[in-house]
């Protein structure tokens, strides 16, 4: 939960995942689409969190879920508030399926 609360996204990819993790986004009400760990991590070096606030925190002993709101701003400076709704299924003390929801306001 500390690297949570310190946004070091990277840490927390590298220490929680298994590399073979299944990891859909769906992004504003679109299919969700099915992403590799590459690909996740370049999506997030794009963006630098200015403020961020996790509410709605549940764990049960095989998954995890929370909300997000992030106020973000990508290379070409544009700013952006979003809502992340997140849930993880752990096995062995890893992430091996991430479901993540994004709605930008």
């Amino acid at each position: 939960m500390g690297l949570l609360h310190s946004a070091k996204v990277e840490d927390i990819l590298r220490l929680f995942y298994t590399d073979d993790a299944a990891i859909y986004l769906d992004n504003d009400g679109l299919q969700a689409h099915r992403l590799n760990m590459g690909i996740l991590k370049d999506v997030l070096s794009a963006y630098e969190v200015l403020q961020f606030k996790i509410e709605n925190f549940i764990a049960t002993e095989s998954t995890t879920a929370y909300k997000i709101l992030t106020v973000t701003k990508d290379i070409e400076n544009q700013i952006t508030l979003a809502e992340h709704k997140i849930t993880n299924n752990w096995e062995n003390n890893k992430i091996y399926r991430h479901h993540h929801q994004i709605t930008t306001h």
